[in-house]
């Protein structure tokens, strides 16, 4: 049996990015946030027809091509579910997603469906108590309804829906996998650019700009690093043009060139390079999270994001860890994290001026604060890194 699926794409794109005002059409990765979500429901071998509902029809692109119905969005979540299910037939079931999901995959919802219609009995959620319209109907689908946890680690989100079920957690661990080919592809990067012996990573970029660090300095610790350890220096960055243009003369300022990968991994790929890396230096930003998984040390900067929630997880800690400081740099297993010591910090606002603007609080982080933090990590880095293949 086929499903409709309606995909819920306004918000407040403000949230994000201050430029845009939609949510579901906030651009990620060269497409627009509900692009992504519209692929993998057209792509799924159990998806019929898809609707999509929006605050707006006009200029949507060439992705609007794909959906078969665009409907106008209401003025509550009920209103917009209610229209968006209203615009199929009534014989068929109906999947209801939001717009913001890039990372979803036609295999998930392929397996999702397929577990509600074998009647799975156990379906697991959380919500926030915000009145009987709001949150009330999740009881109609849910088994097991969770108050959203508050200030505590996002991985440990996994936690509580396996304690939900009485599943015990003796640890919590953030794993991403690879094959033989992604680790061809990264001895063929490895020779390209003639690198035989140590080297260390750089991830110099982030999603949003308020997240952004200074190039120059980025440089500077490049060139220290290297000509110290005599580690020979990667530079990466995603395939977004934008970013590749900004890698290519970031990387220009060096003394000591690196190689470039420039947006020719995919993440898991790229986790496998990680694995290799005698270190890592980022920002706030998802390859962080990726270096994090695979052990090796890492300096990561981080501006007006809550550590407490977001820092990268550290495999070797238990599982009720969290940043054992609020806010300034801390250190959690091989990771340091660099963050000012500020009454104003974390503030969580998408820059000072709260509209994408840059972070004084990244800004004022020194080449010296960042060279310090890998000195201490690597006067004690054990011989080899925690990586996985499968």
């Amino acid at each position: 049996m086929k499903v409709d699926a309606v995909i819920l794409a306004g918000g407040d794109g403000a949230v994000i990015d201050p430029a845009v005002s939609v949510k579901g059409l906030v651009p990620v990765a060269g497409k627009p946030l509900v692009e992504w979500v519209v692929d993998a429901m057209r792509n799924s071998a159990n998806i019929a027809e898809v609707a999509v509902v929006i605050p707006t029809t006009e200029n949507l692109g060439s992705w609007a091509d794909k959906v078969d119905k665009l409907v106008l969005s209401g003025d509550s979540f009920i209103d917009n579910v209610i229209a968006g299910c209203g615009a199929f037939r009534s014989d068929r079931p109906v999947l209801v997603a939001t717009g913001d999901l890039p990372a979803l995959t036609p295999e998930a919802v392929d397996d999702y469906i397929t577990a509600l219609l074998a009647g799975r009995r156990i379906r697991i959620g959380f919500f926030q108590e915000r009145g009987v319209l709001h949150t009330g109907w999740r009881k109609l689908f849910l088994t097991h309804l969770l108050p959203f946890p508050g200030m505590i680690h996002v991985a440990r989100v996994a936690q509580l829906v396996a304690e939900a079920i009485a599943i015990p957690v003796p640890r919590l661990e953030a794993k991403v996998f690879w094959d033989r080919e992604d680790e061809r592809k990264r001895e063929e990067f490895l020779r390209r650019e003639e690198i035989g012996g140590p080297f260390f990573v750089v991830h110099p970029f982030a999603r949003w700009g308020y997240k952004y660090w200074v190039a120059d300095r980025f440089a500077k610790v490049s060139d220290e690093i290297a000509g110290g350890y005599g580690f020979r220096p990667v530079w990466t960055s995603s395939p977004d043009p934008e970013e590749v243009r900004r890698l290519r003369e970031a990387s220009a300022l060096c003394r000591i060139r690196p190689a470039l990968c420039a947006g020719e991994f995919t993440l898991n790929r790229m986790t496998c390079l990680l694995s290799r890396a005698h270190l890592y230096v980022g920002l706030d930003t998802a390859v962080s999270h990726l270096a994090a998984t695979t052990g090796i040390p890492m300096v990561v900067l981080f501006g007006p994001t809550t550590a407490e929630r977001w820092s990268p997880w550290n495999n070797e800690g238990p599982v009720e860890q969290q940043c054992p400081l609020p806010r300034g740099t801390q250190r959690a297993g091989r990771m340091i994290l660099i963050q000012k010591d500020w009454d104003c910090v974390p503030c969580g606002k998408a820059g000072c001026d709260g509209k994408g603007g840059e972070s004084r609080c990244l800004m004022e982080i020194q080449v010296p604060e960042v060279l310090d933090a890998v000195r201490e990590l690597l006067e004690d880095r054990p011989d080899t890194a925690v990586g996985h293949a499968e």
